[in-house]
């Protein structure tokens, strides 16, 4: 065991194996206990969420590994203090917001919105920091909100209000550990002006290229909701869901990136990490392909079998996100954010434009695809920089070679004395 908690890929890809898991079991649970309709409803809701939070976050998390790496000093007591400041500054607005608009959904937004902001400030340095503790955290706190998720939906009738509830303490949780593991004074925190310019100063082109991101994952609900019902965005959001769960699998390697290139920049274990995650996806995307219609009738029910074909097709995506999830990591490490933004600016001007060409007619399917073109357009950018930045041969990216199984092996050795060095 001991040996398994010193191997990053490993402990991450065991993870994110749990957090699959989980993340199937509440979404077969949320979606069988609110209906295709009500969860339509949620899934908009909580993608103005998260759409707010990113914008609202400001970018300053997004400033941390670049500044950790290059000041020399431990500064993420500095971002703490900005980050709960932040959280207070929110809190004061969502509370007037409340008192003019009693609209439940408005309510909803202004008490989760803030605090979204915090959690992702928080678990980022902690990514950043220990990511085995980050990982953690976030695997402990999603079964408890499992736990009680089912006992909602046994003990309850069906209620948005009592899943937000749910979602909020779960963030709560979050917080509350991350302040105890770094013995945070809130109310003690520094607050340093300058210091808030320099890290906003970084953070613009991150978290507009975060809220592109987002955009080009959620846009495409955002904009079904003015051509189709909430059963059909319902429907929709089941075979995004399945595919999420899959994206999980190149995140697991993602986040180790993120720790890595905060310190150096590893070509080398970028590339293999193309290459494993290019030929599970494939394999991933034929099981979902012949499988895929059953597994949705036993997860969810047949009244849930029109997302079949949604899922399928986003599925596809996997393999063009492989090679932007993998390479973004030492984009942003090394402060050159603004090729990301300009990448997922053409990316997302795509979705836009092919959602609005396409919901009107063909529905949830042709959002399906234009999402997929999307994620094409900001992979094959991607990977065409890297190629060029890098003096890296395409084919480098797509076939292994003797040395790279062997280095494969080595990657998932449950020892201590990997660190990947010829």
């Amino acid at each position: 065991m001991k040996k398994i908690v010193q191997n990053e890929f490993v402990l991450s890809l065991i993870t994110k194996g749990i957090l699959v898991i989980l993340g199937l079991v509440t979404s077969i649970i949320i979606n069988r206990y609110l209906g295709p309709s009500l969860k339509g409803e949620y899934a908009y809701v909580l993608n103005l969420i998260n759409i707010l939070s990113l914008v609202l976050n400001l970018g300053i998390y997004h400033s941390y590994p670049y500044n950790r790496k290059n000041s020399g000093v431990d500064i993420k007591n500095r971002y703490f203090g900005i980050s709960f400041y932040q959280y207070f500054a929110y809190m004061f607005i969502s509370v007037i917001i409340i008192i003019f608009f009693r609209d439940r959904n408005v309510i909803i937004i202004a008490l989760l919105t803030p605090l979204m902001v915090l959690t992702k400030q928080l678990i980022f340095i902690c990514l950043v920091e220990d990511f085995k503790l980050r990982n953690l955290i976030i695997t402990a706190n999603q079964i408890i909100y499992s736990i009680f998720l089912i006992l909602l939906s046994i003990c309850t009738t069906s209620s948005l209000i009592y899943v937000f509830v749910l979602l909020m303490g779960q963030e709560l949780l979050t917080v509350v550990v991350i302040v105890k593991k770094y013995k945070i004074d809130i109310l003690r925190r520094s607050f340093n002006f300058e210091d808030l310019n320099n890290v906003l100063k970084f953070g613009f082109y991150p978290m507009i290229t975060s809220l592109l991101i987002t955009l080009n994952y959620k846009v495409d609900i955002l904009i079904l909701k003015y051509f189709v019902d909430f059963e059909q965005i319902g429907f929709y959001t089941i075979g995004v869901g399945l595919a999420t769960q899959a994206w999980m699998i190149p995140d697991a390697f993602k986040e180790v990136l993120f720790s890595r290139t905060a310190k150096e920049d590893p070509i080398d274990i970028i590339i293999l990490c193309i290459k494993i995650n290019l030929y599970v996806s494939i394999a991933i995307i034929l099981a979902i392909a012949y499988w895929g219609k059953n597994i949705i009738n036993i997860m969810y029910g047949s009244a849930y079998l029109p997302s079949y074909s949604v899922a399928v097709i986003m599925f596809l995506g996997l393999i063009p996100m492989i090679f932007y999830k993998m390479i973004i990591s030492l984009f942003n490490a090394n402060k050159k954010q603004r090729i990301s933004f300009n990448i997922l600016l053409i990316a997302v001007i795509f979705n836009v434009l092919l959602n609005l060409a396409t919901i009107p007619k063909y529905g949830i399917i042709g959002a399906a695809f234009s999402s997929v073109i999307s994620y094409s357009v900001s992979g094959i950018l991607f990977t065409r920089y890297f190629i060029k930045e890098y003096n890296i041969n395409a084919i480098q990216l797509i076939l292994l070679s003797k040395k790279e199984i062997y280095r494969i092996l080595q990657l998932f050795r449950l020892s201590h004395r990997n660190k990947f060095k010829e």
